[in-house]
């Protein structure tokens, strides 16, 4: 899946008669983010937000995920709820966001670094295995 960050409003539970879709207001009383009931194949509903810059196509594609994975839905709730393991994922976006831009930018003591990373004799197995089998290998 893409990144995307999708805000959990509420427990999951029994489901409702229908689909709804919901608008969401901010404080200030602007339109924030829709909120979507997904029907888990549990049996159980959750109710989520779209953030507004997640296309049509990955917005599906997540939504069929995570009605169709029971645990992955509980999990994401559960992340949703922990303020310290939130924190900790903004934190990893922010550093990832951050070195990526000087990658693409061409930046060569950061690409010297990364380059002396994979004859790090710790680091050079688990390196090779995600050039190999993609970034979920590492996980």
């Amino acid at each position: 899946l893409k990144p995307f960050w999708l805000k959990f409003l509420s427990a999951p539970r029994r489901p409702s008669p229908a689909p709804t879709t919901t608008l969401e207001t901010s404080e200030l009383g602007c339109a924030a983010m829709a909120s979507e009931t997904l029907h888990i194949s549990d049996g159980t509903t959750m109710e989520i937000a779209r953030l507004p810059d997640i296309d049509d196509a990955t917005w599906e594609e997540v939504k069929q995920f995570v009605e169709s994975n029971p645990d992955t839905a509980k999990s994401m709730q559960k992340f949703a709820k922990n303020p310290d393991a939130m924190r900790g994922w903004l934190q990893t976006q922010a550093i990832a966001e951050h070195y990526n831009t000087k990658l693409a930018n061409g930046d060569a003591p950061v690409q010297e670094r990364i380059k002396s990373l994979e004859n790090d004799p710790e680091l050079a197995p688990i390196l090779e295995d995600v050039k190999k089998n993609g970034l979920e290998a590492a996980m």
